[in-house]
């Protein structure tokens, strides 16, 4: 069993170092987060600045709250947030805005 719960956390982690800095890029492309983090590697195409932004956030965490547990409480209790206010925006979208073109679709 633990070597099960051991495959997860590593999956979650490689998906959290995967996409967190993307989602930073892409905001940055929009204009909406700090500029100069939507520059990509010239040879590679990686968000490098993004990943270091994160690096460096990652890194304050756990030393601001000193012990990885803690550090895990706060960002899993942030991530529940976030994941509820994406799902509530869906439906507060398609309620208000039925006809509205989209990029991608969802099941009804």
């Amino acid at each position: 069993m633990a070597g099960f719960v051991l495959v997860s956390i590593v999956g979650t982690l490689n998906a959290t170092v995967l996409v967190g800095p993307r989602i930073a890029y892409a905001m940055a492309l929009d204009g909406l987060f700090l500029r100069g983090v939507d520059r990509a590697h010239a040879r590679f195409r990686t968000p490098y600045v993004a990943i270091g932004v994160q690096a460096v956030f990652a890194s304050g965490v756990l030393l601001v709250l000193e012990r990885f547990e803690r550090a895990l409480d706060y960002t899993t209790f942030a991530i529940v947030l976030a994941t509820l206010a994406d799902v509530l925006a869906l439906y507060r979208l398609r309620r208000t805005q039925p006809d509205r073109p989209r990029p991608t679709s969802a099941p009804r």
